[in-house]
């Protein structure tokens, strides 16, 4: 999808400034959806969560 780099860098860049990754998360998924209006609001969260969680260590 052609708005995940921007998501993603307004996620890493709120935090990157102190905000929780909640609200970081909350404006990934402002964005989200603005380009996206199609997609229902659970798969918005849920992309952007996929988008935005550090990756699983072993």
């Amino acid at each position: 999808m052609c708005c995940r780099e921007i998501v993603e860098r307004v996620y890493a860049e709120l935090v990157s400034r102190g905000e929780p990754e909640s609200h970081a998360r909350e404006a990934g998924v402002v964005i989200f959806t603005f380009h996206h209006p199609e997609v229902p609001a659970a798969e918005a969260v849920a992309t952007v969560e996929s988008w935005t969680r550090p990756p699983l260590l072993h």
